[in-house]
């Protein structure tokens, strides 16, 4: 954390003007002048104590989107905390963004700050893979512009930025193919497999009502059978020109999978993910797609 200060153009003509009757005061011998000039300084004393006193107790923290997807906007959820019986006043956030060797500078105004407040920035990043906050600035010109005092924060918060999903066409359900197992179930038997997270639209016979009314949380059934039918997806077959094309047709199938409740997997090159559904699968497989490098 590093602070700095910076002359503002009315700080640099009060500056000027100070000086200007200073040394009139002392060619000429005024008093009315020295106590103008006394006058003058002590204003712009007391401005400098103000002004640090507004960005001194400030603690800020950063909170990425768990889900960001390039091309789509985002938020950036951001807390400020103040310490300290004095509040801030006319705050400036900066906060830097570094996505594929590209900067994206997030702006931000607080008028006033006496305790917490959260404050949410709207960002969009052009490319998948790591992003990260590398830089956090607070600024204030509080109370009379003449300064204007900077906080200096410097912040390493990384974040996966997912392929942008683009409608496409994918793959029939299928059942798996000879010589690929999935899931290591025999074919043929329905049994139960477990439970995931509850989705929009799911069956009420397929929702788990004893969790419920123990946890008072919904959760949904998983048969083998449903797993049999499950949506995999093979990065290779998918259709697109290029790879990234392929990675946004394979994140649309996977955000329209989960919407509708249906299992899915994935195979990217020799790599298989079996079948499943949840939020944690969903990120798992976002988050290959994400880091896919190219041979």
């Amino acid at each position: 954390m590093k602070s700095s200060l910076k002359l503002t153009k009315a700080g640099f003509f009060y500056t000027i003007i100070t000086i200007f009757i200073g040394i009139s005061a002392v060619n000429t011998g005024n008093n009315l002048l020295y106590v103008a000039v006394s006058f003058l300084l002590s204003f712009m004393w007391l401005s400098g104590i103000f002004a640090r006193l507004n960005i001194k107790g400030l603690k800020i923290s950063l909170f990425p989107p768990k889900e960001c997807y390039a091309r789509k906007k985002a938020l950036l959820k951001v807390t400020l905390e103040k310490k300290g019986l004095f509040p801030s006043f006319l705050l400036n956030l900066r906060i830097g963004l570094l996505n594929s060797e590209k900067k994206l500078y997030l702006l931000g105004k607080i008028p006033f700050l006496k305790d917490k407040k959260e404050l949410f920035l709207e960002f969009l990043l052009e490319k998948r893979g790591e992003a990260q906050i590398f830089e956090v600035e607070i600024s204030s010109a509080f109370p009379a512009s003449f300064f204007r005092r900077f906080l200096k924060i410097r912040e390493e918060v990384k974040f996966l930025v997912f392929p942008e999903p683009r409608a496409c066409r994918g793959p029939d359900e299928t059942t798996k193919k000879k010589g690929e197992d999935f899931s290591g179930r025999k074919e043929g038997v329905s049994e139960f497999q477990g439970l995931s997270d509850f989705q929009a639209g799911t069956p009420k016979k397929l929702i788990s009502w004893k969790i419920y009314a123990k946890w008072e949380e919904l959760k949904r059934k998983v048969f083998s059978e449903e797993e049999s039918q499950a949506l995999i997806i093979d990065l290779a077959r998918l259709e697109g020109k290029g790879i990234e094309e392929r990675l946004s047709c394979a994140t649309y199938l996977i955000l329209n999978a989960c919407e509708k409740g249906k299992a899915f997997g994935i195979k990217i090159k020799d790599k298989i993910i079996p079948p499943g559904q949840g939020e944690a699968h969903k990120l798992k497989i976002l988050t290959l797609l994400a880091k896919y490098e190219e041979d």
